[in-house]
């Protein structure tokens, strides 16, 4: 394409379309670029985790840090970069908008080595059985259910009693009460386990957490 060539010509519009092409695809790689954001925390398991192993990493390299310092460190850069990032991206959030090429959220940016199981147990006059534990083939009540990935949303990412996690299990003890008419309460807790790298030993410990007890309402 010369200067002087008509807009109204292939290669004119050939090379702008090329050109709006790259100035899209350097926008979508500027948003794909993993550049650190604040938030960095040493409340979970997660964290703790991955920090130490780039804290080995670091002491390989002769820089000696504590879990702290390198948390700190990386939410003061994050609080940077995420103020980059959002001054950039400003003037064109509206064009992600109208065109869907948006996305707010990191696939797959840090692996999960503490993820958690479901277990769902009713009391009875004998005692307590339980009736559902995910991936286990022995306990699979209503696991069809539990399985779908708008259900699975309710405890999966579950941190807290919260509002949300209570009305969920409020409808699994309402499906626990009508299948098991004997039911006299009905259990919902998850267990969280850890899953670790190759190499490193297992870990079988298991711990409880979010376990709420419902009682069947007198008729």
């Amino acid at each position: 394409m010369t200067p002087d060539e008509p807009a109204s010509s292939p290669t004119f519009r050939a090379g702008f379309r090329a050109l709006l092409l790259l100035f899209i695809l350097l926008i979508q790689l500027f948003i794909a670029c993993p550049l650190p954001r604040e938030g960095v925390t040493l409340k979970s398991p997660e964290s703790r985790e991955e920090l130490q192993r780039w804290l080995v990493l670091s002491e390989r390299l002769g820089v000696s840090l504590t879990q702290e310092e390198l948390a700190s460190g990386l939410n003061t850069l994050g609080s940077w970069t995420g103020s980059l990032r959002r001054d950039l991206m400003k003037p064109w959030l509206p064009l992600q908008r109208m065109t869907g090429t948006g996305q707010r959220w990191a696939f797959f940016a840090v692996p999960d080595t503490h993820p958690v199981r479901l277990e769902v147990s009713v009391e009875e006059p004998e005692g307590s059985r339980m009736v559902f534990r995910r991936l286990d083939s022995d306990h699979r009540w209503r696991a069809s259910a539990f399985a779908y990935r708008r259900v699975r949303g309710l405890y999966d990412g579950a941190r807290k009693k919260n509002a949300l996690y209570r009305n969920f299990v409020e409808w699994v003890a309402d499906q626990a009460f009508e299948d098991h008419p004997r039911a006299e309460a009905v259990e919902v807790q998850v267990m969280r386990y850890h899953t670790t790298l190759p190499g490193e030993p297992e870990d079988a410990k298991l711990v409880p957490r979010l376990r709420v007890h419902v009682e069947r309402e007198a008729p």
